[in-house]
């Protein structure tokens, strides 16, 4: 990460303002706070919203990155496709795209109209001229996009990087058709896997997860934001179950000391492998769908949504 970044309080719970909190986990510099009064889990100081923005520009990217898009796209789509209604001519819009790989397959394989919203250059650039996409870089409503333009609107695994969330699904819902279908995807930070595996949890990452939803808090935010939850799914990855039998086996309890500390990611945290990519290519669509249920109590959490 380059550049000299400063950590800004947040003074009160995004979701509902309440001023009064408790320390869920306490890592290294940011703590992670639970609102006492909607329980919303959110970390308890964050960059400023210009800093993660330029963070995201211009330190994303990666080999790491890459082969992790195509593992999630795959699944993504397969999820989606079996969710949602797609037919030919559809438009899109995603929100946080990365390398595009989601986009290119709903373009090839439903013939659906695609639009992509990324900031990482690195990305954005791959994107549209690796893939030849539409992209945009700029932030939403910098954008020349038009209003309620879409049929889905969907943002993966984004909004728990949001320093407001209700703002951003305020934003979102501008460019959805009033007949359209909002996607939103994140992590269940309440779900059983991610209590027991504690601190351990490699998705506790503090400085960019910072807003981190349960399936009442997701859907509390959706509903502040004028959305109807129509669908939901959920499943766990294969790879979260696998770690924790491993750490109940190996009796390993991390501590929030020995899990994260925030020197240390924001100098490795795009670099290194994606491990046993092969294998997670091969299985992991496969046990998303035979693992999905219809509810959000699952790690991974899917809502579809409508403009009440």
């Amino acid at each position: 990460m380059k550049g000299n970044f400063e950590l800004i309080d947040r003074e009160k719970c995004p979701l509902c303002g309440s001023k009064d909190f408790k320390v869920y986990l306490n890592f290294d510099k940011i703590s992670i706070l639970k609102c006492r009064n909607c329980s919303f889990i959110y970390s308890g100081a964050t960059l400023s919203d210009d800093s993660l923005k330029e963070y995201y520009r211009s330190s994303f990217g990666g080999d790491r990155q890459k082969k992790g898009q195509i593992v999630n796209s795959i699944v993504n789509f397969k999820i989606l496709d079996k969710i949602l209604d797609l037919k030919a001519g559809m438009s899109i819009l995603d929100v946080g795209t990365g390398y595009g790989f989601l986009l290119l397959l709903f373009k090839e394989k439903k013939g659906l109209d695609v639009t992509g919203m990324e900031f990482s250059l690195d990305e954005a650039i791959y994107a549209k001229e690796t893939l030849s996409l539409d992209i945009i870089t700029t932030p939403l409503e910098q954008s020349d996009l038009g209003f309620e333009k879409f049929d889905i609107v969907c943002a993966f695994e984004v909004i728990e990087h949001t320093i407001d969330p209700i703002i951003f699904l305020d934003n979102l819902k501008k460019y959805l058709k009033p007949s359209g279908e909002l996607v939103i995807v994140t992590d269940n930070f309440e779900s059983k896997v991610v209590k027991e595996l504690g601190a351990g949890w490699p998705k506790w990452i503090p400085h960019t997860h910072i807003s981190h939803f349960s399936p009442q808090t997701l859907s509390y935010a959706l509903e502040k934001s004028g959305f109807s939850i129509v669908k939901k799914a959920s499943f766990t990855p294969w790879e979260h179950s696998f770690r924790n039998s491993l750490y109940k086996l190996f009796s390993i309890h991390k501590t929030p000391e020995e899990a994260y500390n925030l020197e240390s990611a924001l100098k490795n945290e795009t670099e290194g492998d994606y491990k046993f990519y092969k294998i997670r290519k091969l299985l992991s669509p496969y046990l998303s769908l035979k693992n999905l249920k219809g509810n959000l109590n699952e790690a991974m959490m899917f809502t579809v949504s409508q403009k009440k």
